[in-house]
């Protein structure tokens, strides 16, 4: 599985891929880093929270956590 998926699956959080940005938020995203990583096969995926404390926070990095121990 692909880290996205997976990672929205651990967190309850909806998936968007980086092909539906665009319909998702109203404009074409370009040139992030993990577009950067990708072309040099690395795997990587972009996390927004609403807030850097309280559960969004804990849960997250819950989840991160989880996926780099594989």
């Amino acid at each position: 599985a692909t880290l996205g998926p997976q990672y929205a699956t651990m967190t309850r959080y909806k998936f968007v891929s980086s092909e539906a940005t665009t319909g998702t938020f109203g404009f074409e995203m370009t040139g992030t880093y993990e577009d950067w990583l990708a072309e040099r096969s690395t795997p990587a995926i972009l996390i927004e929270l609403p807030t850097n404390t309280g559960r969004f926070f804990t849960q997250h990095t819950a989840a991160i956590w989880t996926m780099i121990r594989g």
